[in-house]
């Protein structure tokens, strides 16, 4: 296998409309980042296996080292962001085939099921289907929708009301298609460990019962 080398490098710096009322960056806007910097990291084009971490949070104003890696010798990409030379995040995307059943998500199995949605044109890109970062908003409406179905508290209640947050710090997310606009979709959510600051679920993208999407989150 070939040694990893540096590509690619480029600069940007977080806008209002990338950050939450906190002013942190909303994740999703990470992955439109990504793509918009380096579009030929196949983030566009499944199937493939996106494992993310985020190690530090960027804030209003900041301004981050962004660096593509890839290996000629295999498909497999690495997206970095520093400041002041510590890392804050990374993408790392592997070209994978490996089978997604179409019942991942265990329909015969206690899960949260999401209301039903629709993929507007909105969410979709120049090809007409979903782009990662809505993927990713929806997931994070479905969450809300558990948090408010589950547990009984909404989520503003969780961060505002209770000054609760609840950070991301990686994802492990397994993607074999997106689907095309006007596709019915719902979430499928099982939390496998709850703390006071932190919880551990799966979840599953699933359109016409088929399971396309499986992420593993903490």
């Amino acid at each position: 296998m070939s040694k990893l080398n540096e590509s690619a490098t480029n600069r940007i710096t977080v806008r209002f409309p990338q950050v939450d009322p906190a002013g942190i960056m909303f994740y999703p806007r990470y992955f439109e980042i990504a793509v918009r910097q380096f579009p030929d990291v196949p983030l566009t084009s499944p199937p493939f296996t996106l494992k993310t971490q985020f190690i530090k949070p960027n804030r209003l104003g900041d301004k981050i080292d962004l660096s593509l890696v890839h290996d000629s010798g295999s498909p497999s990409w690495l997206i970095m962001g520093r400041m002041n030379g510590e890392e804050h995040f990374s993408m790392r995307l592997f070209h994978d085939e490996s089978e997604l059943f179409a019942d991942a998500h265990h329909p015969d199995l206690p899960a949260f099921k999401s209301d039903e949605g629709e993929i507007g044109e909105w969410a979709a890109g120049h090809n007409g289907r979903i782009i990662l970062s809505r993927y990713f908003e929806f997931l994070n409406m479905a969450i809300e929708e558990w948090f408010e179905d589950s547990i009984k508290m909404p989520f503003h209640e969780l961060h505002y009301g209770r000054s609760i947050g609840i950070p991301t710090v990686q994802f492990d997310t397994r993607i074999r298609n997106f689907p095309p606009t006007s596709a019915k979709f719902s979430m499928w959510l099982r939390p496998t460990k709850l703390g006071r600051r932190a919880m551990t679920f799966k979840s599953w993208f699933v359109v016409g019962g088929q399971c396309l999407v499986e992420n593993e989150q903490a």
